[in-house]
């Protein structure tokens, strides 16, 4: 293998499936829920452990979860690329924390964030948003709002902002590793608490490139998304 090549695969992906989503109204974690004939964690795996520029995964876990996603999930997958499987923390910014201090990627090498519930995530966004962040140190995904959006404070409308600069954002988000580390251990020290990676890094002053994505990249929450993945799924196998 050529060094070019190498470094293709010199991106580390962080998986975040330490939620317990109980919007979706199952007993287990919503990493475990079978989505058509394995679960859902297992097809977001597949999607990276297939991607020929991931060169190692991190799955963050709920607490206490660690070897029964290595025996459901890792093992019948057999990937090679799972270098680690990692206990969440309490909050999804606690559990990419917990991703973050388990890699061992050079401090200048891509680390792509992603969020175990988006399961259709394309291969060619997985792409683009590593080939962005090498180049610019670091990419988010979004898709512009299509529907008109209401500030609302108390029942009444405060403002209609405009709806050609608002964005929903999705993950895949990608940062250069000691650009989105120094955000978390900042955030951890000064105890700034937010949603989304891209925050952080916005926070400490850096610009955020924007990679379009998916509608088909929505994050399961409910189980009517459940339903729609896995038919969207079903019809694309």
């Amino acid at each position: 293998m050529s060094t070019e090549q190498k470094e293709d695969r010199s991106a580390c992906a962080i998986i975040v499936a330490a939620g317990r989503g109980e919007r979706l109204g199952q007993e287990q974690p919503k990493a475990f829920v079978p989505m058509g004939d394995r679960p859902l964690l297992a097809h977001t795996l597949a999607a990276f452990d297939e991607h020929p520029r991931i060169g190692s995964i991190i799955l963050v876990v709920p607490a206490g979860y660690e070897d029964r996603c290595c025996q459901e999930v890792v093992q019948p997958s057999g990937s090679a690329k799972v270098a680690k499987v990692v206990a969440g923390g309490d909050t999804r910014q606690n559990s990419v924390h917990h991703g973050l201090q388990a890699c061992e990627c050079k401090p200048r090498n891509v680390v792509v964030i992603h969020d175990a519930a988006r399961p259709l995530v394309a291969g060619d966004i997985i792409t683009e948003v590593i080939d962005t962040t090498q180049a610019l140190g670091c990419c988010i995904t979004a898709i512009p709002v299509q529907d008109t959006v209401k500030k609302v404070k108390d029942g009444l409308v405060q403002g209609t902002p405009e709806r050609d600069e608002l964005w929903f954002s999705q993950t895949p988000q990608a940062f250069r590793l000691d650009l989105i580390r120094h955000a978390h251990e900042e955030a951890q020290r000064k105890e700034r608490w937010v949603t989304d990676d891209a925050a952080l890094a916005e926070w400490l002053g850096q610009p955020i490139p924007v990679v379009e994505g998916s509608s088909r990249n929505f994050k399961i929450t409910t189980a009517d998304d459940l339903l729609m993945a896995t038919a969207l799924w079903q019809a694309s196998k």
